[in-house]
């Protein structure tokens, strides 16, 4: 019949104490999936050509530096 029952049985906060129950979170940095590998497993796209995990890991090079 369509019904559900949801069951919260933990509260997640933000570092800074933000609850986001029932809102989510927002990303930093959005970086789309390139068009090859749309509707991929992102563990199914070949390093050298994932695109998100090269803009991750020049974000984490620059917080390094």
């Amino acid at each position: 019949d369509g019904s559900a029952l949801n069951v919260t049985i933990q509260k997640y906060y933000t570092p800074k104490g933000t609850s986001i129950h029932g809102v989510g979170v927002v990303p930093d940095h959005e970086v789309a999936v390139s068009e090859k590998y749309a509707g991929t497993a992102a563990s199914a796209i070949p390093p050298e050509e994932d695109v998100q995990l090269e803009v991750a890991m020049n974000i984490l090079a620059q917080k390094m530096n």
